[in-house]
């Protein structure tokens, strides 16, 4: 019989792991999910209800639920029951995801929420601009408009820059 110690170890491996597989390489240890207790249970639906409920695949709510996005089950295991307190938290999660934020931002804001303090990397989204076969440009998205509007006249100048210049390499004007 694993231990308490050894299979939250485990668990940890296979974050690290999951995240290395996909080129990250940095690592985030993940509270453990708080529980529901059956107090809170309410009204209890499988995960096919839950899914039918809140129109998001099975497969997404699970992916939900190891990313913190919303408590795990109330009872788990073959015949996993889901609550009303589910589907309101992932109806939470699409709205946010469609006032455009992502499922990392939204992690972090919940974790602030709940006051965890070992989420210490807030995400950020960025632009990249591949401007010739050599360089990139690489821009922090949310800026104003107007900066937004300077920043790509600027990349667009630098772009041309370095086109003339290949064109001058290209042709021996060297």
């Amino acid at each position: 019989m694993v231990g308490h110690r050894e299979a939250e170890a485990a668990s940890i491996i296979r974050q690290y792991l999951t995240l290395l597989s996909c080129g990250i390489v940095f690592f985030v240890d993940r509270p453990k999910q708080r529980e529901t207790t059956p107090s809170e249970a309410g009204i209890r639906i499988s995960l096919n209800e839950l899914a039918k409920k809140s129109s998001v695949p099975e497969r997404t709510i699970r992916y939900y639920i190891s990313r913190g996005l919303i408590p795990g089950p109330v009872r788990g295991g073959r015949g996993a029951e889901y609550t009303e307190d589910h589907l309101a938290g992932i109806q939470k999660v699409r709205l946010l995801q469609s006032g455009g934020m992502t499922l990392a931002e939204i992690e972090y804001q919940f974790a602030q929420q709940a006051g965890d303090r070992r989420v210490a990397i807030r995400p950020e989204s960025w632009s990249v601009y591949r401007i010739s076969p050599d360089v990139t440009v690489e821009v922090r998205d949310g800026l104003s408009p107007w900066r937004s509007k300077q920043l790509r006249s600027a990349i667009a100048r630098l772009a041309a820059e370095l086109a003339a210049n290949n064109d001058h390499q290209e042709n021996g004007d060297d």
